[in-house]
């Protein structure tokens, strides 16, 4: 968990970051250098990234805009077009190694040689660290351990019909890491789940937990004016669709928050039932 603190010095304005653990920061670096200078995303540069005490802090430039979390529902549909725009431009950026998926290290190395496998070792369990034992994890009468995997095994089924290419995804893509002032998207901020796969992932984060702004249609529907690759789309949303859930939902099991993994279990199921002519 990480908190963030606004600050000023002489005229400027600064955004400082906490959190427990190693952090991720460095990803945050690799997108302002990799992708404001590819593609003109509006990424806040990272001034400088240290450790100590068991936290880890990073300083950026405070970049201009509300978060869209904080907006009126009226004012973020106007932003949709805006959206898509971004997303087109973080679509065309170039991974440093195309032909791998999933989460990667300083190396940019990720860890599939396609999008299943990137997606199956996102979800293995390591030997060590936060997420050791996460399995044992689902003993809760609210999402059985039975029913996760059976709708894992759906998500690596569908994830082969994703593209041979790898794109930069941002990954943790909804209205609390977007900022907008009027007719702009102004910000994209906080990269520490940046992956390279399909880009689809990040329509299905965004509709997964803002399902009232229906941008999976809005994408499908006016994708091929933006010069998206709509190949086989509703199979890879539904695919990036279980995958954002179940991670999500392990990671409420982990922190023990039981009224949030119930929701998410609930969404979960009701998009299990979801119509596929939805689009």
């Amino acid at each position: 968990m990480s908190q963030a603190f606004r600050f000023r010095q002489g005229e400027n304005w600064y955004i400082i970051r906490l959190s427990h653990g190693s952090g991720a920061y460095w990803r945050d670096r690799l997108a302002f250098e990799m992708l404001t200078a590819q593609q003109g995303l509006p990424i806040p540069k990272v001034y400088w990234i240290d450790k100590g005490h068991g936290v880890a802090f990073a300083i950026s430039e405070c970049l201009p805009g509300i978060i869209l979390a904080r907006q009126p529902e009226d004012k973020v549909r106007h932003l949709l077009p805006s959206i898509l725009v971004q997303l087109r431009r973080l679509q065309r950026a170039e991974p440093a190694n195309p032909g791998r998926f999933g989460s990667f290290g300083p190396d940019q190395i990720a860890p599939g040689r396609d999008w299943r496998m990137g997606l199956e070792v996102f979800f293995s369990e390591p030997e060590s660290g936060y997420w050791k034992g996460w399995p044992s994890l689902f003993n809760h009468d609210w999402f059985e351990a039975n029913t996760f995997w059976a709708m894992h095994e759906r998500m690596l089924d569908l994830a082969r019909t994703a593209p041979s290419k790898a794109y930069v995804v941002h990954g943790d893509f909804h209205c609390g890491n977007l900022l907008g002032d009027g007719d702009t998207i102004t910000g994209l901020i906080d990269w520490a789940q940046m992956l390279f796969g399909d880009w689809i992932f990040d329509v299905a984060t965004f509709q997964f937990w803002s399902p009232q702004f229906d941008l999976a249609r809005l994408v499908f529907e006016r994708g091929e004016e933006y010069g998206f690759d709509l190949s086989y789309f509703q199979e890879r949303f539904w695919c990036s669709c279980y995958a954002v859930g179940l991670d999500a939902l392990r990671f409420m099991a982990k922190i023990g928050d039981e009224a949030s993994g119930r929701k998410v279990a609930e969404q979960l199921r009701e998009m299990e039932h979801a119509s596929w002519a939805c689009f």
